[in-house]
């Protein structure tokens, strides 16, 4: 192949995907896993109790990656550098040994109508993790085997920046140490209350701030417990209220197959990488600039909810909230006298959260044969930037203070001259322009964060035939969708790359009304700051259907077994929505490594013995 198209990837892309498919790229990955808990107790008195639960979870990845030897890749490649032989193969292996300790101490006693349950705890978290990798470059196709590590071709000097295996290596011990203890109070089972106080420390801090002190308060009144309520229908009626706060050290997001732990573990310090300098000698430069002032995140909330039943056949619940998230963990600007521009991670700005959830179940027909309930949930979510100590809107995705978080900050996209196919947009004085430039972009007010969420269905059983289903939903959030963008985009087509049939309703002389650009339009690329592309990701999902039967004990006779359960499944079967992407559901400002959830046809059986 290589002989025939030569370096031409852009061109041929569908006969280099083949190739790849073919085992020009080979990729293996393989985890073993081994959990193991232990859990002791012993009661001193008859309400003094002690224990300790105990935890290892211990995993170990490893991946080979290969670009084949005789890959069109490799082939390429070696082609460029002037080597003989192309190709490289990867091995990479982490281990991963979690270690969790909780001990407790627990008294629990009544008095007459009073019930106290008080517990202390030691809560101490270990990590020790991993990670080597080793790059081969230099494969000989005659003897080369995936895995094998043969064939590889010796380094040589002479073309120092050819065959150089590298290697890597890194390394971290981390871990958490809490203290908490716990009150719980019962009066004649009509008012409770709950209250936890503790005392976290990370390793992720500097000393001056390893430690935080976090605590919560929680009160209950089950109405239907007291005298008035009697004969009032309700079987179950109870008014909450909480008010607390909580930490976060994970300063960065965790990522696939990554204990959240290990990340940037070292951020409040320093770090000096070593390298060559004058004279190819060794040296030592700034690698990172540490952040000694780096907090814990901190979550302040406040709730007041309302659980129902009445009389078996409306149930439900309904909560309000409100959530303040202080000390976020976002990048803070510095001067780059340094050569280092953002601290990162820094506690910079304060976000709000509030909010409503609701969930309603009616039991509409509750007899011997047939049983029909119908429910649905729904939350309603509203969040907003409060404040930011270096606020950054030099991006096309931003922290605004007033706004909500990851919102949108675009110029409008608002058609196409029907003299000549150009793209139009608005400038920031609202002028319609052609040539619009990073600072006509303004805040928008959209971000990924729907603000509707919620499901709904029905449960029906007639006879043993049962038929279940779940609908999901949500509304009011926006995504870029940036692989649309790629399939409209003209230039791909010449390049054998499949592009969109919306582009044969593009602007031509003779199609003049157009709300696609000319094909060649010369401002062409200037969306990508525009809202063009800007979607909503409103869904309505056939999330999940299931139709089975439950045969009867009488039914089974004398069969060894206690139930049968007959039933196909089907999940995520159609979905209404105006988003052209792969899927609306998850939370991304970008359509970028979105998988879509699969649709799902399942036939089985439940055996109970």
């Amino acid at each position: 192949m290589f002989n025939a198209i030569g370096s031409d990837s852009a061109g041929n892309r569908p006969w280099i995907l083949q190739d790849n498919i073919n085992g020009g790229i080979r990729n293996q990955f393989t985890e073993i896993s081994i959990a193991a808990n232990a859990n002791v107790s012993y009661k001193i008195t008859d309400y003094l109790t002690i224990g300790n639960r105990t935890g290892i979870d211990y995993k170990e990845f490893e991946r080979i990656f290969a670009r084949a030897a005789n890959g069109y890749l490799s082939l390429v490649v070696a082609a460029g550098q002037g080597a003989q032989y192309g190709g490289f193969e990867q091995f990479n292996t982490t281990k991963d040994l979690t270690f969790n300790s909780v001990t407790n101490a627990t008294f629990n006693k009544q008095f007459g109508d009073h019930s106290v349950t008080v517990s202390a705890y030691l809560d101490y978290l270990k990590v020790h993790w991993a990670n080597n990798a080793q790059v081969q470059n230099g494969l000989n196709p005659l003897n080369w085997a995936f895995g094998a590590g043969t064939g590889y071709i010796p380094f040589n000097p002479a073309t120092p920046n050819i065959y150089r295996p590298t290697v890597s290596a890194q390394k971290v011990i981390a871990g958490t140490l809490a203290y908490f203890a716990t009150l719980e109070y019962d009066y004649q089972n009509k008012y409770g209350l709950d209250a936890v106080v503790r005392r976290d420390g990370s390793y992720r801090f500097s000393s001056e701030n390893k430690w935080e002190t976090f605590w919560s308060v929680g009160v209950r009144w089950n109405i239907d417990k007291e005298a008035f309520m009697e004969n009032s229908g309700f079987e179950m009626l109870k008014l909450r209220a909480s008010l607390g706060t909580s930490g976060n050290q994970n300063a960065v997001a965790p990522t696939n197959n990554i204990n959240p732990l290990i990340l940037s573990p070292i951020s409040y310090l320093d770090v000096y990488s070593s390298n060559t300098g004058y004279q190819n000698l060794p040296g030592f430069g700034l690698g990172s600039l540490g952040n000694t002032a780096l907090k814990w995140e901190q979550v302040k909330q406040s709730n007041i909810g309302l659980d129902f039943n009445y009389k078996g056949v409306l149930t439900g619940s309904v909560d309000y909230y409100q959530k303040r998230t202080s000390r976020l963990y976002n990048p803070i600007n510095i001067s780059g006298v340094t050569g280092t521009y953002t601290l990162d991670p820094g506690n910079n700005g304060i976000l709000d959260n509030k909010g409503i959830e609701g969930l309603l179940r009616y039991n509409a027909i509750k007899k011997d044969n047939f049983k029909l309930s119908v429910f649905a949930n729904v939350a309603y979510n509203s969040n907003k930037i409060v404040s930011m100590d270096k606020e950054n809107l030099t991006t096309d995705v931003v922290d605004a203070v007033g706004g909500p978080a990851n919102q949108f900050q675009l110029y409008p996209y608002v058609g196409v001259d029907p003299a000549d196919g150009e793209q139009l947009f608005l400038d920031i004085n609202g002028n319609i322009t052609k040539s619009p430039t990073a600072n006509d972009r303004r805040l928008t007010g959209k971000s990924p964060n729907a603000k509707f969420t919620g499901g709904f269905g029905f449960n029906a059983d007639y006879k043993g035939f049962f038929l279940d289903t779940l609908f999901s939903f949500q509304q009011g959030g926006y995504i870029y969708d940036n692989l649309y963008s790629w399939v409209m985009d003209p230039f791909y087509a010449g390049n054998n790359i499949n592009v969109s049939a919306d582009l044969l309703n593009s602007w031509t002389p003779t199609n003049t009304g157009s709300n696609l650009p000319s094909l060649s339009a010369n401002n062409a690329g200037l969306e990508g700051s525009s809202d063009r592309f800007l979607f909503k990701s409103d869904f309505i999902r056939l999330k999940n259907i299931s139709l089975g039967y439950n045969f009867t004990k009488s039914q089974l006779g004398n069969l060894p077994v206690r139930s049968i359960k007959l039933f196909v499944q089907a999940e995520n079967i159609y979905t209404w929505s105006n988003w052209k992407g792969f899927d609306p559901e998850p939370v991304t400002t970008y359509s970028l490594n979105v998988f879509p959830n699969p649709k799902t046809v399942s036939v089985g059986a439940n055996i109970d013995f």
